[in-house]
């Protein structure tokens, strides 16, 4: 949030935000994806708008046409008035739902066009992302809480006996323990 209203920072530079977007377009900028879905974005919002605003407008006019009509006495209608205030009226909640499902559906898009340059910036304090959604495996030597278990477990005891690890040759004569070489490049 800057100032009250959504704002987009990007390379220390803040663009405004705004009902329609604001600079969404400038903040994504050189990514053809994320520009994309800031297009998206824009007319999604500027059409739910329109849309919405036209469905008020003609939902108040042509109900007000309608009743002003049924209003009269019945020798006094005026029958064409009355169908066109009522073809207004709902052709006006049609409009209004239209923009509303376009504000629903633009909102998306933003992110999307936020995420989608998010992702293509390289920095290089951090490793590569994963592609796609990562989780960790639930098993493995990187899982929380994995501990090897059986007779190589920490703090399990010592066999004794047949079965027991012979002990490393100790002593003058024992010869020296082995190297490992480089790996192969």
């Amino acid at each position: 949030m800057h100032g009250g209203t959504p704002g987009y920072a990007r390379e220390g530079r803040v663009y405004p935000g705004g009902g329609f977007g604001g600079d969404i377009d400038d903040a994504v900028r050189g990514n053809p994806e994320a520009e994309s879905h800031a297009r998206a974005y824009r007319a999604g919002m500027i059409g739910g708008f329109v849309a919405t605003l036209a469905g008020v407008a003609s939902t108040i006019g042509g109900g007000t046409l309608y009743f002003d009509s049924a209003g009269q006495p019945e020798n006094e209608r005026n029958k064409t008035a009355e169908a066109m205030g009522g073809v207004l009226a709902l052709s006006g909640i049609a409009a209004y739902v239209a923009g509303v499902v376009l504000f629903a559906n633009a909102q998306p898009h933003l992110w999307d066009a936020i995420n989608i340059h998010n992702d293509s910036v390289y920095d290089p304090g951090l490793p590569p992302r994963p592609y796609g959604p990562y989780a960790p495996t639930p098993y493995g030597p990187n899982a929380p809480g994995w501990a090897p278990y059986g007779p190589n477990a920490p703090g399990a005891p010592t066999p004794y006996g047949p079965s027991a690890p012979a002990a490393p040759p100790s002593g003058p004569n024992a010869p020296a323990p082995s190297v490992p070489s480089a790996p192969v490049r």
